[in-house]
């Protein structure tokens, strides 16, 4: 195959290898390669039927200059080895110190220290520079001035050394496994020292020196010889300084065991990233050094595999992300004294969420500080923190959680204890003989302490992946809903457990009677307090896996109605599970007349709508207003503000569940109507070339993921047809049902926006929080300025027209009665309107363009200009 036209030929007399002088009995075969791909295209292959694609990854490319670390150069057998003891000037050494630091950010953005950090000569030979050579300065005439050689042997010597022990600090990370080898980042020293066993103590004074000596000596022989630039020479020089000693403390305190010491570390990122301007402002002063980089340096080093084509970085995109590893590494040291764990997980939300995503580095330590020694951010203790969890979503009795701690302490490793070591651990514990509603109490404390044990696993595995790539998340997520749904199934039987209890408790409080003289009295319900948390944690789960899919750009165009569908389903199951807990919160705070029924358990049997579904009673209410809402949305978020109780933490779960719900819905039913107006198709012509035969076989596999949860109850293709028929709406209808959709998240975000840090509970990530949210903002209004242009498509008009010719001909009674569309009738369409058959338009059919400049989860849909 052609290798193109800068790559030299076999038949060269400098690149021919050796045949004669070799052991080996070779014979070449160039004349004969040549002759047999004479009549191939560039791109063709000759392959044996064997040949695999692993075969092709482990191929090794001959005669690449690139690739073929065993090719004899000319230019590189001809090259002469610079001179490590060169003295340097002030903008020289300003040049090679941005070059060094341009490559210990490539390194960092996930490419082999063999191409990046290693190519720099003075990174290598370090050591090599002799600080007793007195030697005079070669290459200089009588009239160019002479550097002094402290610019070489102190300053630029301190400050690789610096950058090269900050590297180690990194590299000592990385090889935690936090983040993925060759996803992420590249591990491999190629046998190369970092200099690990110098002390830091001895690189600190070797700054201190350097800066001594600038102060002493260097600063006059700049502004003797640097002319008008003198002043922004020196600040550069020192801005560097100053720069290597601030990341290197920076980096050694945020990596110490436990936490211990990051909170010190916050200062040294604030100076670094002050420095990181004086670095920026200075760097066109540089001054090229002709060898000081060797990018062929792999080609000496020893690798297990070929070296990959790579493009450096510019300076302007080392800054930057110099400034964001600072900022990341900042927020997460703020994070480290969190108040409590909604604020917490918030944080790890809008950490994984924030654009560009954070580098390989802050998302290990992410992690590291996360959980380390079953300790939680460097000082809570994993357990307090789960237990803190569902006493925040669920607010169970206060004595259920009573003696925690030291029932923690005498059952030990609670996670595995067995029922019978359980039995035995109680018999032990003397509290017991003290009354039997004392032993029942204690019974049902003692089970929790080894449900919250079980808890800790997938709680910390559930935050962790927020610190993992993009890609990596979706994948994990998948086994992360399995193992809540195992939680789940363990919880039932739990709360089951606990309600024995209770009712033990009750009938010891009643004398063991059931009833009086007046007839059996009603029970309240028993509260599911772990199940709800459990699935809650769970629902989440599955929301984020489907919305990650859009952000990773997975789905195609005719998928994104039924992604969006069930998106819609399982927010659907979420709010209608948020306001059962906050039904069974309620009916421990207020009187009982005035609660609500509180619904049965989250299970598979409570679940057999996994939508939000208006009762009977509901929807004569709602008939009895003259403007009925699309959703309970607005009157959720008026009681989301103003109610005092119960904790903050569901009702926004309540909250912004509920706006996600209108903005999902909102994009379904403008997806909704292009797909009635025929610009949008369910069964485009290459699903076959994919292997799969017909949409419903696409959408079994797309979900195959939630078929065998318990609960919520998985949408099945026939109710997603349902959804999609929007019963029988021709598409001009269903899209002012979409802007209404629209207009009540955007007001319900407006009103989100009023409130604080503390009331939104996003204390440790505010900014970000509130960039979301104006974000989700642009998507409401484009949505509606997109689907007012929508409603002037031809199609759609024409589709209009042949409706209303149609009612004409066959009268019928609307099964509308309001100017909003319901959730049932989203959900169902009436069998009639689904057998009729689609006229036939005359319009063209417009391409569908998908925007995601707002956010990265819900998309403004639109249509391409008409074509000429």
């Amino acid at each position: 195959m052609d290798q193109g036209n800068d790559v030299p030929r076999l038949n060269s007399m400098t690149t021919r290898l050796s045949l004669s002088s070799s052991v080996y009995p070779y014979e070449d075969v160039t004349a004969l390669l040549d002759t047999a791909t004479k009549d191939m295209d560039v791109g063709q292959l000759i392959q044996v039927p064997s040949f695999s694609l692993f075969d092709a990854m482990c191929a090794i490319v001959i005669m690449d200059p690139k690739m073929d670390t065993g090719m004899v150069m000319d230019d590189i057998a001809s090259r002469p080895v610079f001179d490590i003891n060169k003295r340097v000037t002030p903008t020289e050494f300003i040049w090679i110190f941005d070059n060094i630091l341009i490559g210990q950010m490539t390194w960092l953005s996930g490419h082999a220290l063999s191409q990046t950090l290693f190519t720099s000569c003075h990174i290598l030979r370090l050591l090599e520079i002799n600080e007793d050579d007195d030697e005079e300065p070669s290459g200089l005439t009588k009239d160019a001035p002479q550097p002094p050689r402290e610019f070489l042997v102190a300053v630029l010597k301190s400050c690789v050394l610096a950058i090269a022990k900050s590297c180690s600090l990194i590299w000592s990370e990385m090889r935690k496994g936090q983040v993925y080898e060759e996803e992420d980042f590249m591990t491999n020293k190629f046998g190369v020292s970092m200099f690990e066993d110098i002390p830091t103590a001895s690189l600190v004074a070797m700054l201190d020196q350097a800066e001594y000596w600038m102060e002493t000596e260097g600063t006059q022989w700049i502004r003797d010889h640097c002319g008008d630039d003198a002043a922004e020479v020196l600040k550069g020089v020192m801005e560097r300084i100053d720069y290597c000693r601030s990341s290197y403390m920076a980096l050694f305190q945020v990596i110490a065991p436990k936490c211990s010491q990051y909170p010190q570390a916050g200062p040294q990122l604030e100076a670094m990233r002050t420095h990181i301007s004086g670095l920026k402002a200075t760097h066109a002063l540089g001054t090229k050094v002709e060898g000081a980089f060797d990018y062929t340096i792999h080609r000496q080093l020893v690798a297990n595999t070929p070296p990959r084509a790579i493009a450096l970085l510019t300076f302007d995109e080392t800054i930057e992300q110099l400034a964001q590893m600072c900022t990341d590494l900042m927020s997460i040291g703020k994070a480290l004294p969190f108040t409590d764990t909604a604020n917490l997980v918030n944080f790890f939300i809008f950490f994984a969420s924030q654009k560009p995503a954070p580098g390989a580095f802050p998302r290990s330590i992410l992690q590291t500080v996360l959980y380390e020694d079953r300790i939680v951010m460097g000082s809570c203790k994993v357990e307090d923190v789960v237990r803190e969890s569902i006493q925040e979503t669920v607010s169970p009795a206060s004595w259920i959680f009573d003696n925690f701690d030291e029932l923690q302490t005498k059952l030990g490793g609670a996670g595995n204890t067995t029922p019978a070591s359980e039995s035995q651990v109680l018999e032990s514990i003397p509290e017991l003989a003290e009354d039997n509603i004392s032993s029942y109490k204690l019974r049902i404390q003692t089970s929790v302490v080894m449900f919250v044990e079980k808890a800790t696993k997938p709680f910390v595995d559930t935050l962790q992946i927020m610190g993992q790539n993009t890609s990596r998340q979706r994948r994990n997520l998948r086994k992360i809903v399995q193992l809540w749904e195992t939680l789940q199934e363990q919880a039932e039987v739990f709360d089951a457990d606990v309600h024995a209890v209770l009712e033990e408790m009750r009938l010891q409080q009643q004398g063991g009677l059931t009833g009086d003289e007046d007839g059996p009295q009603e029970q309240p319900a028993a509260p599911f307090y772990f199940v709800s948390w459990v699935y809650h944690m769970k629902l989440w789960v599955m929301e984020w896996l489907l919305l990650l899919g859009s952000e990773l750009e997975l789905y195609s165009p005719f998928e994104y109605s039924m992604v969006y569908a069930y998106v819609d389903s399982v927010l659907g199951a979420h709010a209608q599970h948020l306001q059962r807990i906050r039904s069974i919160i309620q009916s421990e705070i207020l009187e009982p007349e005035t609660v609500e029924p509180i619904e049965p358990s989250p299970t598979k049997e409570a679940h057999e709508e996994s939508g939000i579904k208006e009762s009977s009673e509901q929807k004569k209410k709602k008939k009895k207003k003259k403007k009925p809402s699309a959703s309970s949305t607005t009157s959720t978020t008026e009681k989301v503000i103003e109610y005092a109780k119960p904790k903050k933490t569901v009702l926004m779960w309540q909250f912004l569940t509920s706006v996600k719900m209108q903005l999902t819905r909102g994009v379904f039913l403008v997806l909704a109507s292009l797909t009635k107006a025929g610009h949008l198709t369910t069964s485009p012509p290459h699903i076959a070339s994919h292997g799969l035969n017909d949409l419903e076989t696409l959408f079994a596999h797309r979900f195959r993921a939630f078929r065998l949860l318990s609960s919520p109850e998985a949408l099945t293709f026939e109710n997603f047809l349902s959804r999609l028929d929007c019963d029988g709406l021709d598409s001009l209808a269903i899209l002012d049902y979409a802007t209404d959709y629209f207009s009540e998240a955007q007001r319900a975000l407006d009103q989100l926006l009023l409130l604080s840090a503390a009331e939104a509970q996003v204390l440790l990530c505010e900014d970000a929080w509130r960039k979301d949210v104006k974000n989700m903002i642009k998507v409401c209004i484009a949505s509606k300025i997109g689907i007012a242009g929508l409603q002037k498509d031809a199609r759609m008009l024409e589709l209009r027209k042949s409706t209303l010719e149609t009612q004409k001909r066959k009268p019928a009674a609307s099964s509308l009665g309001g100017p909003k569309l319901t959730t049932a009738q989203i959900k169902s369409s009436s069998s009639s309107s689904s057998k009729a058959s689609a006229p036939v338009l005359k319009a063209p059919v417009r391409k569908v363009v998908f925007e995601w400049k707002y956010h990265s989860w819900w998309p403004v849909v639109t249509l391409a200009p008409p074509s000429s």
